[in-house]
Order: structure tokens, then C-alpha cells, then sequence
């Protein structure tokens, strides 16, 4: 077993660009983690090692494909019953619901960015969470960053068993080259695509909720009473054709230059202000936001959905009623029927846009049938040839 993991693990290790230090430290993480569980399997130790990581670099670096490596690494090694990477911004948490939502998290692996804006009184639960059973936790960001938070918490210093460096990759520009590949039958989500598909019956979605405004190409929203809560968008569907995945992409966008951090998406889950997620979900692509803590230069947020790989089949004829829902909270606030989209790869589905003192939603639901690298350059987010 031990051999077949760290085959595979080297594999997907080599589909990411440079971190060449990353990746043989991360390869004899997990061989001696797979030594310790063999000593354990054997009655030879019963000291368990602790599974917590920090990963320093800048965005777009890698850290958050490496996560989702080391989350079914874990797994495959029987550490963790779940092995999904969760990555969420440190600074929304409080010690009011630390622990509640690391237990909704348990037996996984929870990635926090922004480390150093997390409150001081968090400290005791965020102690207490680290010594937890079948549970694993990276802190994620820059160097400066990372050293801010261990300035403010020096008890932490020896709670995480490594600390990687993030210093050897291109940002942004490699993520797109690796996801817009053909070889996309190589994916975890197509080899596992039966067994999702059998899961889609048994979620909690409701394809049929018509609950809130219904939107149509064009119509207009106003959020203003829903800002101060979070808000997030789904795109549903109720059963693929064939195997394929979909990915959201959210483009910050500024009255000046562009900046590669502008672009949230699975490789640069959460902006710099905490104000903007991407959820790590198993089937459906997903993200929130908190528009009352964006930045202020940040006029307009386009939220777009691409087909992954180059292949022309991979569209949104693939989808049975594909739909776009608008939550705060449990609560559907606006809907879009998405039907019409066919032969197109990649939609902007809907932008949100300050007006005035307030923010507003407009739906667009524009498909195109270019592929991801050309809808970040009608953006003006620049990607690597």
C-alpha cells in the first residue's frame, strides 16, 4: 500500500509546475507517516504523530493543490475518515463558533488563510481544536504573514510538524496551463465519476426550489438588504451526461490595473480581504460573499463558470437542468433557469456592481465556447502561453 501511495502521490505532485523543494518534502512527510502507521498497525508504537502544516507563500503558488494532495493522502493512510481540503479565511472565524465549525470539518483537512487577522480570544479553542483526533489543519500565506501570526501566538510555534515553502512556481499563469489540459480523463473527479453520480440522488439540493426573484438574461437585483450577511451562489444541476467538471471563477474587477490575486478560483480559494470564497464542494461549484467587507477599489465581481479541459464536448449541453441559485443562509433569495446554454464551455452568469452607495446584481448568463484562458483575458487577467 505504501508503494502504491507515494506513486500515486508523486504523480500528482509532478502536474504542478516548479516547487521542486515542496514536493520531496512533502514525499518524505507521507513515507514517514506511512512508516509510523505501520509501526502502529503493529503494536511497535502507539504514538500518534500530529498532522498539522503551514504552507508560506503568495498566492497562486500552489498551496491550495498541494492541500487537496495531502487531504487524500491522509486519507488513503487511514488518518482521516473524510480527506477533503476545506479552505477557509482565518479572520471570519470567532470564539463564538471556532469549534462548531471545526467540528462540521472533522475528518478532514482545514486550510485558514489570513492567519494573522485571526482575534487574540481565539487562541485557547484554536489550541484545544489542534489536538484533536482524525482532524488535520495548515495555516496558509506569506511569509510576512505567517511571521505575524507566530509573533501574536508563539505558542503555536510548535504545534505544526512542517513548514513548507512556496517559493519555486509561477503564480496563476501554471494553474491554468495544468487545468486547461487534455488529458482530463485523469482527473479524481472522472475516475470517481460513477460513484458521484450515485451520490447526486441522495443530497440535499432541491432542483425545483423556485423560492426569491426569478432572474432572466438582463434582469436586475438589489442586494443592499443582504450585505451584511453572506451571499452565495450555486450553480446546480441535476445529472451529467457524461463525465465532466465544473469550476467557478471569480474576476475582481477594478477601475486600474488588474492584479493576478483579482482572480478567486480552486487554486486561489479566498481574496486578500477575506471578502470573496470559493467552496470546496463535491459536486456543485459554489462561492460566498461578504460585499460589506470588500475592497474598495473593487467596482464590479464577475462570477463565471468554465468546463474543465480543452475537449469541445465538455459544455453545458452535458447538463440536465443546469440552474443558478442565491443564497443568504439557508435562505434562496434569486434563481436562474440556465437551459439554453448548450455548445458553450465557459458562462458569465451573473456581475455584481456597486451602484452609488449600494451593491447591485445584474444576471448575465453569456456563454461562450472559448475555453478558461480566453475568458481570463477578457478580463484582463493575464495567463502564461
Amino acid at each position: 500500500m505504501r508503494d502504491e501511495l507515494l506513486t500515486e502521490l508523486e504523480q500528482k505532485l509532478n502536474c504542478l509546475q516548479g516547487l521542486a523543494e515542496v514536493k520531496s518534502d512533502i514525499c518524505a512527510w507521507i513515507q514517514m507517516l506511512c512508516v509510523c502507521q505501520n509501526e502502529i498497525s503493529q503494536g511497535l508504537s502507539a504514538v500518534s504523530v500530529p498532522l498539522h502544516l503551514v504552507f508560506m507563500g503568495e498566492s497562486g503558488t500552489g498551496k491550495t493543490e498541494t492541500g487537496r494532495i495531502v487531504a487524500k493522502s491522509y486519507h488513503s493512510l487511514g488518518l482521516l475518515t473524510g480527506g477533503r481540503l476545506v479552505a477557509e479565511n482565518a479572520a471570519l472565524l470567532t470564539a463564538q463558533t471556532i469549534q462548531a465549525r471545526a467540528q462540521k470539518i472533522l475528518g478532514n483537512v482545514w486550510m485558514l488563510d489570513h492567519v494573522d487577522l485571526m482575534p487574540d480570544d481565539i487562541l485557547e479553542y484554536l489550541l484545544e481544536i489542534l489536538q484533536w483526533e482524525n482532524f488535520a489543519v495548515i495555516f496558509s500565506g506569506t511569509k510576512s504573514e505567517i511571521e505575524r501570526m507566530l509573533c501574536k501566538f508563539p505558542v503555536l510555534r510548535l504545534k505544526f510538524c512542517k513548514y513548507l515553502h512556496f517559493t519555486d512556481a509561477q503564480p496563476m499563469g501554471f494553474y491554468l496551463q495544468n487545468r486547461n489540459s487534455e488529458d482530463s480523463e485523469n482527473s479524481d473527479f472522472s475516475r470517481n465519476y460513477e460513484i458521484n453520480q450515485d451520490l447526486n440522488d441522495n443530497l440535499n439540493y432541491d432542483f425545483n426550489q423556485k423560492e426569491g426573484d426569478s432572474l432572466r438574461p438582463g434582469a436586475r437585483m438589489d442586494l443592499t438588504p443582504y450585505v451584511r450577511n453572506e451571499i452565495r451562489i450555486r450553480f446546480l444541476y441535476r445529472k451529467l451526461k457524461q463525465r465532466m467538471e465544473l469550476d467557478v471563477y471569480v474576476f475582481l474587477l477594478r477601475e486600474k490595473e488588474r492584479q493576478d490575486e483579482d482572480l478567486v478560483f480552486f487554486g486561489n480559494a479566498c481574496s486578500r480581504d477575506g471578502s470573496v470564497r470559493v467552496m470546496e464542494q463535491e459536486h456543485y461549484p459554489e462561492c460566498g460573499f461578504f460585499l460589506n467587507k470588500t475592497d474598495p477599489g473593487i467596482q464590479k465581481i464577475a462570477v463565471c463558470f468554465s468546463a474543465y479541459g480543452n475537449n469541445p464536448a465538455f459544455n453545458f449541453s452535458q447538463m440536465e437542468e443546469p440552474v443558478l441559485q442565491v443564497f443568504q443562509g439557508n435562505t434562496q433569495i434569486a434563481y436562474m433557469d440556465l437551459s439554453h446554454l448548450q455548445a458553450e464551455r465557459t458562462v458569465v452568469a451573473v456581475e455584481l456592481y456597486r451602484h452609488r452607495n449600494s451593491w447591485k446584481l445584474q444576471a448575465e448568463a453569456t456563454g461562450y465556447c472559448d475555453g478558461l484562458r480566453e475568458l481570463c483575458e477578457r478580463f484582463g487577467i493575464e495567463t502564461e502561453s
